[in-house]
């Protein structure tokens, strides 16, 4: 009897064992839509001055531009599981009374920002006050940056490519 239980209880957490990155992956998929959490790192730290991409474009990117078909969302880009997005600088253009939340709403905006078109390097003209840098937890242990204005994004996605991209109005 006793060994019919070990057998059983073998089979069972092999089974589960094996099927985990399956019900991941479908996790993944059915939860990129929905916002994870926005906190406010306790170390962050205000800048003077408008933040600067950390990684300049690397001119072997061959300028890798993608346009997609239909606009596409900020966490389809990232791919991934999403824990949740810690801002950890921001500039010193955001007022001193509502940061916290203007930052938390800033964030959310762009993560659900649609977009068609994503670069390698900066291919806009206009100048851009980024305002605000996070890093976004993946449930995987990875992590990646998201720098933005509101409107216009760097995100280095769950496989360590950096992408920026403009959001799309908000009436498309």
């Amino acid at each position: 009897m006793k060994s019919a239980n070990w057998h059983l209880v073998t089979v069972f957490a092999s089974t589960c064992l094996l099927s985990a990155p399956f019900l991941a992956g479908q996790v993944s998929k059915d939860d990129r839509s929905n916002i994870p959490e926005i906190v406010v790192d306790p170390t962050a730290h205000k800048v003077s001055d408008s933040l600067v991409p950390k990684f300049e474009p690397h001119p072997s990117c061959g300028g890798n531009y993608r346009w997609f078909e239909r606009p596409m969302t900020v966490p389809e880009l990232a791919g991934g599981w999403v824990k949740n997005i810690r801002i950890v600088r921001f500039s010193s253009e955001l007022s001193h009374t509502s940061a916290v939340e203007e930052m938390r709403n800033l964030v959310k905006r762009v993560w659900q920002g649609k977009f068609q078109g994503a670069s390698c390097q900066i291919d806009w003209d206009e100048g851009t006050f980024w305002s605000v840098e996070a890093v976004v937890d993946f449930y995987d242990g990875r992590k990646s940056t998201l720098l933005t204005d509101g409107s216009h994004v760097e995100l280095e996605d769950h496989n360590g490519n950096r992408w920026f991209l403009r959001l799309l109005p908000t009436s498309q």
